[in-house]
């Protein structure tokens, strides 16, 4: 499927499709020129659009609205079941080092309200590609600053505690060590396996680990360490070689 006019496809590529839990639309990052944007050859902007699913096949693109596309450099969302958003951004243009940190926008009558940082995602820890749950109960991302080897990205769960957020736990397997870099989350529909990329010796594959021991609060609860207390078997590998796009 390629969504709008082919030339403007082959100009502004459009990668990172998300469907929306019911199924009735889907939510890309698009570079593609739109109004506001000025001159489209001075600035590459990375946004979010939104296509709907119809009965003679799909709508035409629209940008979502600036309250979701807070910045020039948005990549990574994932869809609750609610509508809410959640994504990565950074403020800094292209020549500065990114400063990523991952934001919610609620769905509200009419739109969306304006996105707002993750009270544990303050920028310094480099945190990138969330998963959230369809209720919102977890989130699961990766980052290149929580834990040894830094500027590595590594994966974590962080859980919905009332209103805010838990401790970021990271996940832990067997070999994990091996591994360069574990990201681009995403989570079976039954909620138990927890597909990643995983970059080791410069070769990128889709892997799974079994997501029970980290769902189940049981797991966790009372446990002091809980990144000590849960360590996953190796995962297993689902796909061959691939490539995932780049954010830039």
């Amino acid at each position: 499927m390629v969504i709008g006019p082919r030339r403007q496809w082959r100009r502004f590529p459009d990668q990172f499709p998300v469907m929306a839990p019911d199924g009735s639309y889907l939510v890309f990052e698009s570079d593609r020129a739109f109004a506001a944007s000025g001159s489209e050859a001075k600035e590459r902007v990375a946004n979010l659009w939104r296509v709907d699913k119809t009965s003679s096949g799909w709508s035409a693109p629209v940008r979502l609205p600036d309250t979701v596309n807070i910045s020039k450099r948005i990549y990574g969302h994932s869809i609750a079941a609610n509508g809410d958003i959640y994504f990565m951004s950074t403020m800094e243009p292209r020549r500065q080092d990114p400063k990523w940190r991952l934001f919610r926008t609620a769905r509200i009558a009419g739109g969306y309200a304006r996105a707002e940082a993750l009270p544990f995602s303050g920028g310094s820890t480099s945190d990138v590609d969330p998963y959230i749950a369809p209720d919102q109960s977890y989130l699961i991302f990766s980052s290149a600053k929580r834990r040894e080897p830094i500027d590595h990205e590594h994966l974590f769960i962080v859980f919905r505690q009332g209103a805010g957020w838990g401790p970021v736990t990271p996940i832990r397997y067997q070999g994990d060590e091996q591994a360069d870099d574990d990201n681009y989350s995403d989570v079976s529909p039954d909620g138990k396996t927890l597909y990643f990329d995983s970059t080791r010796n410069g070769k990128s594959n889709i892997w799974m680990l079994p997501l029970a021991p980290y769902v189940s609060r049981a797991a966790l609860a009372g446990v002091a360490n809980a990144a000590d207390a849960v360590v996953l078997p190796a995962p297993t590998i689902f796909a061959p070689d691939v490539d995932l796009g780049t954010r830039e």
